[in-house]
């Protein structure tokens, strides 16, 4: 079983997250296969200056202009959370386990291209919109006996 380690400086911002976004990180460390081990919550919600240091910093790193949505900066409810796996997760594992939890939710049924769980550069950014809800028409995959 994977266990997703949260600093306690998080603890009152998923308080304040939205209902959605707890359920998709639940089925996101569900969705994981155990012999990753441990998960780390890097980021939930981040003031605006805090934000635009993340980008630069980013682009320190790569030397790309990394462009935000801002939804780190949503407060009331948090609507975003950044959850890092053990290196053993690949980008091919990291995007199925994304595609393995897009399936079971909508982000938003007016924007059927907007995912709730992104994987790139070494981490799921997991996000919600008001109108996030569960996929009413996902079916999950039952292994069976008779080949």
């Amino acid at each position: 079983m994977n266990r997703l380690i949260v600093d306690p400086r998080h603890i009152r911002e998923i308080a304040r997250a939205q209902r959605e976004l707890l359920e998709i990180v639940a089925d996101l460390v569900d969705e994981v296969p155990s012999i990753v081990g441990h998960l780390w919550t890097t980021r939930i919600w981040s003031s605006p200056n805090e934000e635009a240091r993340i980008m630069r910093d980013i682009k320190e790193k790569t030397g790309k202009d990394y462009k935000t949505s801002g939804i780190h900066t949503v407060d009331n409810p948090i609507r975003a959370w950044d959850i890092a796996p053990a290196p053993t997760v690949d980008d091919t594992m990291g995007k199925e386990i994304a595609d393995a939890v897009n399936s079971r939710w909508i982000y938003d049924y007016g924007r059927p291209n907007m995912k709730c769980v992104l994987y790139h550069m070494g981490h799921w950014h997991v996000q919600v919109h008001p109108r996030t809800r569960r996929n009413k028409e996902f079916k999950p995959h039952v292994e069976s006996d008779h080949g």
